[in-house]
């Protein structure tokens, strides 16, 4: 039986792809499904994805703050707007400010989150992050 329904497309953001080669790429790796996933991270010339429905998006994005991260988000903007996901996942806290700031694009936002760097902060610096 031929299934015709408009298959499904995901966004998912990162700031590395050792995220996701370490934690998602095993899930979809070989997988045959209706479902297109559009990896996001910065460029990586190892990262090769081995997939039907998997690609990979480079995109310049750096785990601390920077300049480059105004670039980042008119990048994510264009690409959420010309792929229409049904959800974009962000799961790094970089990717998950990018993802919120384009929460009115199209597509369900949903941050997972994985790690939490400010514990091992002191003092007001601790407090501002946990605030946040």
């Amino acid at each position: 039986m031929k299934n015709n329904s408009k298959s499904k497309k995901i966004l998912i953001i990162a700031n590395s792809s050792l995220f996701f080669k370490q934690h998602l790429y095993g899930l979809f790796q070989g997988s045959n499904y209706n479902t297109e996933i559009y990896f996001v991270t910065k460029k990586d010339l190892s990262f090769n994805l081995k997939g039907k429905n998997l690609k990979h998006i480079p995109i310049l994005i750096n785990r601390n703050p920077s300049l480059i991260d105004i670039f980042t988000l008119i990048s994510y903007s264009i690409i959420r707007l010309r792929i229409r996901p049904d959800i974009s996942l962000s799961f790094t806290p970089k990717a998950s400010l990018i993802n919120a700031l384009t929460g009115f694009l199209p597509g369900k936002t949903i941050h997972y989150f994985t790690g939490q760097r400010w514990t091992n902060y002191r003092g007001l610096k601790l407090f501002i992050f946990k605030m946040i």
